[in-house]
C-alpha cells in the first residue's frame, strides 16, 4: 500500500464502453480470452492451479487437528503468511534478464510437489516449511500468469479481462475448498 504512493499513473483516454452491465462485460471478458490461444491457456492454467492448490489453506485447522498438529496452528499460519508475501516480493526483485525468463509452470509444478509433501507429512517443521514453499511459490506463479495474461491484451480491454480473471481465481478457490473439504 506504502508503494502506491510513489506510483504515477500516465493520464490515457480510455473510450466508453457501450454497456456498463457486468454480464457484457464478462461476456466480453470471455470472447477476448478465447478469442486468444495464448489468453485462453492462461487461464485455464490458472483456474487449475487454483484448483488444485489453494483448498488446503481453507481446511488448515482441521488438517491440523487431524495430524495431531493444532498446537502448531499459528505456526503454521505464519509460516504460509510469510511465504505468501515473499513470493510477492521476489518477482519484482529478480534482475530483468532472469525475470523474463521465469516461466510460470516451474514455480507451479513445483510449489503442488510442496503442497503435497504438507499433506503427507506429519513433521511440524516439515508442514510448517513446505506450507512456506508451497504459497511463496503459489504467489509467484500466480503473479507471472496474471501480468503474463494483462500484458497479452489490448489496454482498453484489460479491465473486462482482470474481472474475468479474479472470478475464474475466486472460482477455482471455491473448487477447491469444497474438495478439500
Amino acid at each position: 500500500s506504502l508503494s502506491e504512493c510513489f506510483i504515477t499513473l500516465r493520464p490515457t483516454e480510455v473510450p466508453a464502453s457501450a454497456s456498463s452491465s457486468f454480464f457484457n462485460d464478462f461476456k466480453e471478458g470471455l470472447q477476448i480470452t478465447f478469442g486468444n490461444p495464448s489468453l485462453r491457456d492462461l487461464l485455464l492454467l490458472l483456474l487449475a492451479w487454483n484448483v488444485l492448490v489453494s483448498g488446503l489453506s481453507s481446511v488448515t485447522l482441521p488438517f491440523l487437528q487431524q495430524k495431531g498438529l493444532a498446537e502448531f496452528y499459528s505456526l503454521y499460519l505464519t509460516f504460509g503468511s510469510v511465504g505468501a508475501v515473499a513470493g510477492t516480493f521476489i518477482p519484482g526483485m529478480l534482475p530483468k534478464p532472469l525475470r523474463d525468463k521465469l516461466c510460470s509452470l516451474l514455480p507451479m509444478i513445483l510449489g503442488i510437489l510442496a503442497s503435497f509433501i504438507t499433506a503427507l507429512s506429519c513433521n511440524p517443521a516439515l508442514v510448517c516449511v513446505s506450507y512456506l514453499i508451497a504459497n511463496l511459490l503459489n504467489s509467484i506463479g500466480n503473479i507471472i500468469v496474471s501480468s503474463a495474461m494483462i500484458l497479452g491484451c489490448e489496454e482498453q480491454m484489460r479491465g473486462r479481462l482482470v474481472a474475468l480473471e479474479t472470478s475464474i481465481m475466486t472460482a477455482g478457490r471455491l473448487i477447491s475448498t469444497l474438495a478439500f473439504g
